[in-house]
């Protein structure tokens, strides 16, 4: 359970980092840990470990970064 709560807390503290850049997808972050949208978050909300409460459930959600189709390249220059 330790290490669980430590991956959570670690992706609360990445999204909030993240926030300026992808601000919906921290939001989502924020949402799939259970702790609502992150996007206004302050920086002062990571500046100490333990941020995420004991006991948060995590929601399924879809990925949150699609993955990519690729096409061959010997297709995609016929």
């Amino acid at each position: 359970a330790a290490s669980l709560y430590n991956a959570g807390e670690a992706l609360r503290i990445i999204a909030v980092l993240a926030s300026p850049v992808i601000p919906a997808t921290a939001d989502r972050i924020g949402e799939q840990l259970g702790i609502g949208p992150l996007g206004q978050a302050r920086l002062e909300s990571v500046r100490s470990w333990g941020g995420l409460p004991g006991g948060t459930r995590v929601r399924r959600a879809p990925p949150l970064f699609p993955k990519l189709e690729t096409v061959p390249e010997a297709e995609e220059f016929a």
